[in-house]
């Protein structure tokens, strides 16, 4: 599974390539796709009552800045941070948007299959 071998990720330097490059390929998927360009991108707390339904505000702007600080210091960590962004996704948008179908989606398999991906490849490994 996914998070067992997320959990056994904790070398700085593979956390921060691993990590970057989930983030980059979540980014991606967000462009792709025109209604959620910019979405999960930043604070979303400008929204009003946001702060009123969604008690642990997480976007990717935010991931970026603990992944570059140097905050994560296992790889499952930053995994749940991203869950965190979809799972109050669902909480604030309503069940027929775009925005809660596809946080539904990649918290039903979506996510680890982009991790999954990442984790294949031999670039993080030394």
């Amino acid at each position: 599974m996914v998070k067992d071998v997320l959990k056994r990720v904790k070398n700085r330097e593979d956390v921060e390539k691993i990590g970057g490059s989930i983030l980059t390929k979540l980014r991606n998927t967000n462009k792709k796709n025109r209604t959620l360009r910019g979405v999960f991108e930043s604070d979303p707390s400008q929204f009003p009552r946001y702060t009123d339904i969604v008690k642990k505000p997480m976007y990717y702007a935010k991931i970026a800045q603990k992944l570059k600080s140097g905050q994560y210091r296992q790889l499952a960590t930053l995994y749940n941070d991203v869950g965190q962004i979809f799972t109050s996704a669902m909480f604030f948008n309503v069940e027929d948007s775009v925005v809660y179908i596809f946080a539904r989606d990649m918290l039903a398999g979506g996510l680890a299959k982009k991790v999954q991906a990442i984790l294949e490849k031999p670039f993080w490994r030394s």
